[in-house]
């Protein structure tokens, strides 16, 4: 023990000793060069600055993000849930319902819509549950609104997850417009449509309530590859976190929630891209994204979950936006991913060129087996001596 005591008097010295020498020398160099010192410092309280006021409200969260109920928050009765049908979205359904909420679902109308409100009812038998089939890609934003206004029209809807959403990968020269359209409408307008029709009725009738949307990391940084996607994820953070400030006074919580990856069907129709092929290999379930979302609301505007919003945003404090896609613009040719992508395009390309060709090659043969058949009825009627 007495050993043990010894030792760690020595380390305490040799500490003590080390942290006067490091006085000393920044005493040295302030004295010499005080401009110079001086811009250290500050430089040095900024960058402590720009990167506490990140770290430290994220580890908060870990304190403050206790469960919480939005039924008994909102004195709510109704919730509705876009891309309710899978995903991040039924997750929201079943923990929704789970805290008595009912449930308005409203997805593409196919079978993974009429499954979960099959399952929902059977779940929770206790709440009802209403299935609106929408096209939210849709261009004219009636075609989607009008049939979500319908159903909800005589039920005050006060919880709001605005969560459908999906990514179109590409080139964007190479993919056809009418694809990035679409994917513009439902990751953006529709999302914007369907706040001002719920947010509009809960001013008129005074209501509380809250609406969430689901946006991603992803408007951080260049989007490379799904061009419309992060940029339409940047417009929805951005529009919630103005209309959060229009309308926290009134009672309504506007919260946007920036999840890392989630293991749901949301990489089944992109490309095999090896950046996304690495997030989904970090991807985590849906339950634990909806958790972090329905604890955020209310309490955050801006809900940032797991490591992939936080590592974005530290980077972005290092490295400045405008040089980043200078960097990124630069290098962009020689990533595995334009790679990838490049040798896709290639033989989609030769594909679509060798199937237009075939028509043309039927065609030929179409033609050149008429003539053959009239040379022979020709001789043949020449033997005959008839007249073809």
């Amino acid at each position: 023990m007495a050993d043990l005591v010894q030792s760690a008097g020595a380390y305490a010295q040799a500490a003590a000793a080390a942290v006067g020498c490091y006085a000393a020398t920044f005493q040295a160099y302030a004295s010499s060069n005080p401009y110079a010192f001086s811009a250290l410092v500050v430089a040095a309280v900024l960058g402590a600055m720009s990167i506490g006021t990140l770290i430290v409200p994220w580890l908060i969260t870990f304190v403050t993000y206790w469960p919480q109920d939005l039924k008994r928050k909102y004195n709510a009765q109704w919730a509705i849930v876009t891309g309710g049908s899978s995903g991040i979205g039924l997750s929201l359904c079943r923990k929704l319902a789970e805290q008595g909420l009912n449930i308005v679902v409203a997805a593409v109308p196919d079978d993974l819509l009429r499954k979960a409100g099959e399952e929902l009812r059977a779940a929770f038998p206790h709440i009802q549950v209403r299935v609106v089939g929408v096209n939210l890609a849709a261009s004219n934003h009636n075609d989607y609104l009008e049939p979500i206004a319908e159903a909800t029209a005589d039920i005050p809807v006060q919880v709001v997850f605005s969560n459908a959403g999906y990514v179109v990968t590409g080139f964007f020269g190479y993919t056809p417009l009418a694809k990035w359209i679409a994917n513009l409408h439902c990751n953006e307008t529709a999302s914007i449509a369907i706040a001002h029709l719920f947010v509009s009725r809960m001013l008129k009738a005074g209501l509380r309530g809250c609406i969430v949307f689901t946006s991603s990391p992803a408007n951080i940084i260049p989007s490379p590859f799904s061009t419309l996607y992060g940029a339409t994820k940047s417009a929805i953070t951005h529009f919630a976190s103005s209309l959060a400030c229009e309308v926290k006074g009134e009672g309504i919580d506007v919260s946007v929630l920036h999840p890392s990856p989630v293991a749901t069907r949301f990489y089944n129709d992109a490309h095999k891209l090896p950046t996304l092929q690495m997030f989904k290999s970090t991807a985590i379930g849906p339950d634990a994204v909806a958790e972090t979302a329905i604890r955020g609301v209310g309490r955050n505007v801006i809900i940032d979950q797991g490591y992939y919003p936080i590592t974005f945003k530290l980077l972005m404090r290092i490295i400045e936006f405008t040089l980043m896609v200078d960097i990124m613009a630069r290098i962009s040719t020689s990533v595995k991913d334009y790679q990838f992508l490049k040798q896709e395009t290639l033989k989609a390309a030769a594909a679509a060129e060798q199937a237009a060709k075939a028509p043309a090659a039927v065609a030929d043969d179409v033609g050149s087996a008429a003539p053959a058949s009239a040379t022979k009825r020709r001789r043949n009627s020449s033997a005959t001596g008839k007249r073809a």
